[in-house]
């Protein structure tokens, strides 16, 4: 769905909505001064156009929509990665980013158990771990 809203403030408003609509989805991460780099409007009108309330809200949606879409190649190839940490890290900050998660900010430890491959496996500073360092022991 493109973006369509008649009556911004900016005097090139349709002129830049053609450019926004035109450029494709790599327009949703680029800043007012990306887009004056790449159009004839200067940066100070692309900023003036970005932080209109009807075109930020368009842009969360896309970006929302993008992230879902994302999340669901991910989920799909999941077996493929099943031993790459950055596939858990890449799905938990999409969900983050489109506010999916209602947890506390802050920073994300995810641990998981990796087998060793041969090289690791005879390596002389390896120590492969047969229990859980992170569980507390009741006395």
């Amino acid at each position: 769905m493109p973006l369509n809203v008649p009556s911004m403030r900016s005097k090139h408003s349709q002129a830049m909505q053609a450019f926004f609509n035109a450029y494709g989805k790599e327009v949703f991460t680029m800043s007012h001064w990306d887009l004056a780099k790449v159009s004839e409007f200067t940066a100070d009108e692309w900023r003036e156009f970005l932080t209109d309330p009807a075109v930020t809200k368009y842009i969360r949606d896309e970006m929302n929509a993008l992230s879902e879409v994302e999340s669901r190649k991910i989920i799909m190839d999941i077996s493929k990665n099943s031993r790459s940490t950055g596939t858990a890290q890449t799905l938990m900050a999409l969900d983050k980013s489109r506010g999916g998660s209602d947890k506390k900010d802050g920073p994300v430890f995810i641990y998981m158990y990796v087998p060793l491959n041969e090289r690791e496996a005879h390596a002389d500073n390896v120590k492969e771990l047969d229990t859980d360092p992170f569980r507390v022991k009741k006395e």
